[in-house]
């Protein structure tokens, strides 16, 4: 049975509650729940402390736990629900639980709204603790399910390899359907016996998927003082910008972790010249996201640090990287992944004993000379230009590279933007350098299905959207 260290402790606005205090609210939903016949539950809340009692219910119960993203689409949300063959369904709000099907035996505990539909029992039912859902390509979610045993041994290597920091008190930034905040955040502090500091999204600044109001995130910080974080790389990058103009004392800050999509070398440097303790790591939630992490006991910025004690992995002759799965998952609907390797589809190499990520071998470009370029690599240094917030780089079956540029200032000139990209050119071989763009007004976002969850590119979604739009092609010229 799941066992919280005895020092542990959640803080929300309301206070805070011990160790003591949380077992005793995890018994009290567990005897709420126990004359009802299901085994598959979805939460759909914000950030709290209910959130969390929940998860750790379903540890404790052996029930499988269905984080919806609230930022989720309702086409997305009711696919999650049926896909999942949820069966219990809580939230703090009673019209949510009747918009999603949930109408009928609801009653109230606290301030959560429980529905049941324990008719439903019989079907698929999963054998894991959670079901976690990325999003795909398409509309529908992904749903991998994922073990009690290999989250918590997760964290526990997470916890191993930054024991030197002695964290004790982690605020959570990002919601609690992104599975990074769950190993990184609320498994660590159960069991380091740190504090927990739960507030509201809104309360630190994160508004749907990829708004952020950097402004109150700071109001945060600063009131609660927390010693770790973890963050997208587009908060870091507004965080960096907010410390340029309204400096700030960050000292209490102890471990930044930076996950999801890739972030720039510059903007880690630029971080590091601000007094940020940036980290940069990398995980896959088949793999349970954390797989490896920089820590204190050795850095390489550029890098996504070293791999977890309880991890391994490989590189294959393909350069792709192989991780060994200790801990079974599953696809819904698909077989269970025993243990071996998982092929993650990255590409990279070890140097000085860190993993660096050179990018994805599926989004390989083969331009009509035969060439192979990874897009990752124009793009890095195209994004490290203080003009550009995001690109994305294909070749549209031509022999040279376009570019869809997201410029930080819509008023920069194409002349201005032309010379940043002639002069990203100078720093790649020919076949790499980029020929074309298409200026892209709107930020790519979780919300028009051209990023995923954690700010990856979704490039097949990008494609289709700007394929039949005209580029701005790049004259060879001398940059003034």
């Amino acid at each position: 049975m799941l066992s919280l260290h005895q020092d542990f402790k959640i803080t929300d606005l309301n206070g805070t509650l011990n160790a003591s205090e949380i077992n005793a609210k995890i018994d009290a939903i567990s005897q709420i729940l126990a004359g009802i016949n299901f085994k598959v539950m979805a939460v759909m809340m914000d950030n709290t402390i209910d959130w969390v009692i929940l998860d750790l219910y379903a540890h404790r119960q052996n029930k499988t736990f269905v984080p919806i993203p609230s930022f989720f689409t309702a086409q997305q949300k009711q696919f999650l629900i049926e896909k999942a063959n949820v069966e219990l369904f809580i939230s703090h709000d009673q019209n949510l639980n009747v918009s999603l099907g949930f109408d009928n035996d609801y009653f109230f505990f606290d301030d959560m709204v429980i529905s049941n539909k324990a008719n439903l029992l019989a079907k698929n039912q999963s054998n894991f603790q959670k079901i976690s859902f990325t999003s795909g390509t398409t509309s529908e979610p992904k749903g991998v399910e994922l073990s009690s045993e290999g989250q918590w041994e997760v964290a526990k290597g997470l916890l191993n390899q930054l024991q030197d920091l002695n964290l004790r008190k982690h605020m959570s930034l990002l919601p609690f359907g992104v599975l990074l905040e769950n190993i990184g955040g609320v498994y660590t502090m159960t069991q380091s016996g740190g504090e927990l500091i739960v507030l509201p999204t809104m309360e630190v600044g994160l508004l749907g998927s990829s708004q952020f109001d950097v402004d109150q995130c700071f109001e945060a910080l600063i009131k609660h003082k927390p010693e770790s974080i973890i963050l997208l790389p587009n908060m870091l990058e507004a965080m960096v910008n907010y410390l340029h103009l309204h400096p700030r004392d960050t000292s209490f800050l102890k471990f930044i972790a930076v996950g999801g999509a890739k972030t720039p070398k510059n903007l880690l440097e630029e971080a590091e010249n601000l007094g940020l303790p940036v980290y940069q790591g990398y995980g896959l939630t088949e793999c349970y996201s954390v797989v490896t992490v920089n820590s204190p006991k050795q850095k390489l910025i550029g890098s996504v640090g070293q791999t977890l004690p309880n991890r391994n992995i490989r590189i294959n002759d393909q350069k792709e990287i192989e991780i060994e799965i200790k801990y079974p998952f599953k696809y819904l609907d698909r077989k269970q992944h025993e243990a071996g390797c998982f092929k993650t589809g990255d590409l990279g190499f070890f140097q000085n004993g860190c993993l660096v990520i050179e990018g994805r071998s599926k989004n390989i470009l083969i331009t009509s000379f035969g060439r192979n370029v990874s897009p990752e690599w124009p793009e890095s240094l195209l994004n490290e230009h203080p003009e550009i917030y995001q690109s994305c780089v294909t070749c549209f079956d031509q022999s040279f590279l376009s570019a869809v540029i997201v410029p930080y200032d819509n008023s920069l000139s194409l002349v201005d933007l032309e010379e940043l990209i002639i002069l990203t050119n100078t720093k790649l071989p020919d076949y790499a350098q980029v020929k074309s763009y298409l200026i892209c007004p709107q930020p790519f976002s979780f919300e028009d299905q051209t990023l995923t969850i954690n700010g990856r590119l979704k490039r097949d979604n990008i494609l289709r959207k700007f394929q039949d739009q005209q580029f701005n092609h790049i004259e060879e010229r001398e940059i003034a």
